[in-house]
């Protein structure tokens, strides 16, 4: 019942910008809009309720929901990550319903901007409509805008990492991201239309100056326009993939442009224009916020290994009391090698197994990495301060409904499988649900010193009886070494760095005499207490600020308080609320959650973090070649056929994705 009304409110939403370009809902709900002039919120509370307050519910209580039911089935998980295209020209490993998700939002975008231009022309040419005023490019230009709405609205829900809207689907933000790039390309593609549509009428009308100047004196919303037209050009062009490969770091810095971005929008659509784009925008600020709170916490790390010439793993203290799905993510930053950039990376713990310690693998390949392995590998810094935003993460227990799991790792794609491994160890040893009765890792890597990222998982200290109760197969090929360098090289040649033990007492006397651990913020009951914070707390300053201040200058008639300033006090109301009701709400949250559980680790808390390593065995060695990936799941697909259920999980380089989705799907 409740994914029924979840569904029908969403549908609802939808309904709406459907029908917005059409003359039946400017005969329906623009009279209700035009009469809705109230005293205290005026029309722009009309435009809240039918753009913001869907949105607002379905976060608020799909947080309630998944703080104690699941998620959706597993049916309509598995068709959303079953592939259809794996290599289009554009869209590359993506699902029939993906597919079918975009193929229906680019309609939709279609439709909100061909249908107005549409009318419009046809009264252009029809004798009897002489009313109509404006050449055909200013026409289109309107219109093109107006239809940017669409596209703008659903901007911000793919990067909201801890909103509620696509964990009901059990989508993770790391696959969300492609969504928002969808999304982003469409928009600007419109919004590109619409500011080249204008300069065109202007430049043959000899009007230029009309983009900042009306009448003798500045035009706010053309100076907006202009400014937002700017940034978003150098978002975009710093955006596109080649770009953002080789220089991450421009693309990272450009891309915070983005609150430009949206105070310029805001100035140049006014308080209804902001209003249509809130709901997106709203959930967006909330994860900001908790966000920075969780990064205002500096954490220690502990300890560094060296796995390789270009690979280490870094482990850092971690609340006991924190619990994340296997195979999270998590955003690191290092002040002491750059206090701007944050990087993800997969976390190789298991909240259910290391309770007190959150690691990571990371290869050295950029600036950022090698700045980072030459700063923990220096003996003269025994302390360094890390922080982490996360971990985020989506269950995936649907993954153990499979009688036989494959998973296919190249490089440090092997991380997302380790945690994976543990969680499955922990379900034999407590016997909590059926479980897959084979799994098979297949791992593509260059040189045996990966090998010891395995070492990690240590199956029999979390379940010993694991191999009689599971065939677990582990095959590694290395591509670049052949048996004799593997007999020749010495074993466990890794270096590992502590931050504890020996150095603990150097530790003592220069800092505080306790480790300052991880602590999430991935609480649902939080978000909907922030979400509903927030959101009550705009109610309240925007019901004020227009009663007592707007409406007793300009009466609803946007005179003195024209679009620019309408606009801004609405982003203004929306980032005070967000700052002041739901900063607060969620500061006696996190100071409640410390007074009880405690988030600091005493000195009682370093003895797990130093123990000796149960590694798993290999189950077979490939020299200097690659797995034969038609061979190997065509005997997967044999079972497939006799009514066995094989789950396939592939990370790594796109060709090794793309060359396991084709045998899938073959």
């Amino acid at each position: 019942v409740v994914q029924l009304v979840f569904i029908f409110v969403f549908a609802g939403w939808i309904f709406n910008w459907i029908m917005l370009p059409t003359q039946a809902w400017y005969k329906f709900w623009g009279l209700i809009l035009d009469k809705n002039d109230s005293r205290a919120y005026g029309e722009s509370a009309s435009y809240a309720i039918l753009y913001v307050v869907p949105v607002i519910f379905i976060a608020f209580f799909g947080n309630i929901y998944m703080k104690y039911i699941k998620m959706l089935p597993d049916s309509i998980r598995n068709a959303w990550s079953r592939p259809a295209l794996i290599k289009a020209p554009i869209l590359s490993l993506i699902s029939g319903v993906e597919l079918f998700v975009l193929a229906a939002f680019v309609l939709l975008c279609a439709w909100s901007t061909w249908r107005p231009i549409k009318t419009l022309l046809d009264k252009i040419h029809d004798p009897g409509q002489q009313w109509i005023e404006g050449p055909l490019c200013e026409i289109i230009g309107y219109e093109l805008g107006y239809a940017g709405l669409v596209p703008f609205a659903f901007l911000f829900f793919p990067v909201a990492r801890t909103a509620s809207i696509l964990h009901l689907v059990n989508i993770p933000f790391e696959h969300s991201v492609k969504y928002h790039i969808w999304v982003a390309n469409i928009t600007l593609v419109l919004w590109t239309g619409h500011s080249v549509a204008y300069l065109i009428l202007w430049i043959r009308a000899k009007e230029t100056s009309k983009f900042i100047n009306q009448g003798g004196r500045f035009d706010l919303a053309g100076i907006g326009a202009s400014v937002a037209f700017a940034t978003s050009l150098i978002m975009w062009i710093t955006a596109i993939k080649p770009v953002r490969n080789r220089k991450f770091e421009m693309f990272f810095y450009t891309h915070q442009l983005y609150i430009v971005f949206i105070f310029s929008f805001a100035v140049h659509a006014g308080d209804r224009g902001l209003e249509t784009i809130a709901a997106g925008m709203v959930l967006f600020f909330v994860d900001r916020l908790l966000r920075y709170l969780q990064s205002r916490r500096h954490v220690d790390m502990v300890s560094a290994k060296l796995i390789s010439s270009d690979m280490m793993e870094l482990t850092f203290a971690k609340d006991p009391s924190l619990r994340y799905p296997a195979s999270s993510i998590m955003f690191l930053n290092i002040p002491t090698v750059s206090k701007l950039q944050w990087h993800p990376f997969t976390v190789t713990t298991n909240s259910n197994v290391d309770d007190y310690k959150i690691s990571v693998v990371i290869k050295s390949k950029g600036s950022w990495t090698k700045k980072l392995r030459n700063y923990v590998t220096n003996p003269k810094n025994y302390h360094v301060d890390a922080i982490i935003e996360g971990p985020y993460g989506h269950s995936l227990d649907y993954l153990i409904d499979y009688s036989i799991l494959v998973f296919v790792a190249g490089g440090s794609g092997i991380t997302p499988f380790i945690p994976i491994l543990k969680e499955v160890f922990v379900q034999i040893q407590t016997g909590q649900r059926s479980l897959p009765e084979k799994i098979e890792l297949i791992w593509t890597l260059r040189n045996s010193d990966e090998l010891s990222v395995l070492e990690s998982v240590s199956p029999w200290s979390i379940c010993p009886d694991f191999s009689y109760l599971l065939n677990l197969q582990i095959h590694a090929y290395l591509t670049r070494q052949d048996a004799t360098d593997l007999k020749n090289k010495p074993s466990n040649s890794h270096e590992t760095i502590l931050f504890t033990g020996t150095q603990y007492e150097k530790y003592l006397t220069h800092k505080k005499p306790k480790f300052k651990a991880v602590t999430g913020t991935q609480s649902y009951a939080l978000h909907a207490a922030v979400i509903l914070a927030s959101f009550g707390g705009y109610l309240l300053l925007s019901g004020v600020i227009r009663r007592f201040i707007v409406f007793p200058l300009d009466h609803n008639v946007y005179h003195i308080y024209n679009k620019p300033s309408t606009g801004t006090i609405a982003l203004l109301e929306y980032l005070a609320a967000v700052v002041v009701f739901g900063g607060s709400t969620a500061v006696a949250w996190t100071w409640w959650k410390e007074r009880r559980i405690g988030a600091v680790m005493g000195m009682k808390m370093e003895l797990p973090f130093v123990v000796e390593e149960d590694p798993v065995m290999l189950t077979d060695v490939h020299f200097g070649c690659r797995p034969d990936y038609p061979e190997i799941f065509f005997e997967h697909a044999r079972r497939r056929r006799k009514g066995v259920s094989v789950g396939v999980m592939a990370c790594g380089p796109q060709q090794l994705q793309e060359s396991v989705a084709a045998e899938c799907k073959a």
